[in-house]
């Protein structure tokens, strides 16, 4: 398919879960297509896909109630490391 149609269903569906659940955070479990969606249209990039996620890495994302979105973090990975303790 077109890679802009599977970015708007995208937005449009991470829109509908942010306008669910205002002042809360929410966690979205998906691939890495989704991932490199939304954050191209946070960052307003023209290529839909921009990165290789990791497996089971954590992007975090903020959606203000102004409508600002901004990316806090993309492919973190550490949790996945073996020489790095993480607090209880």
């Amino acid at each position: 398919g077109d890679p802009l149609d599977f970015q708007r269903y995208v937005v449009e569906t991470i829109e509908a879960i942010v306008e669910e659940n205002p002042g809360r955070r929410a966690a979205i479990v998906c691939h890495g297509g989704v991932i490199n969606a939304w954050g191209s249209h946070v960052l307003k990039l023209n290529e839909v896909f921009f990165f290789q996620p990791d497996y089971t890495s954590i992007n975090r994302f903020a959606a203000a109630r102004s409508g600002v979105r901004t990316v806090l973090s993309l492919n973190e990975a550490a949790h996945l490391r073996r020489d790095v303790k993480l607090a209880p």
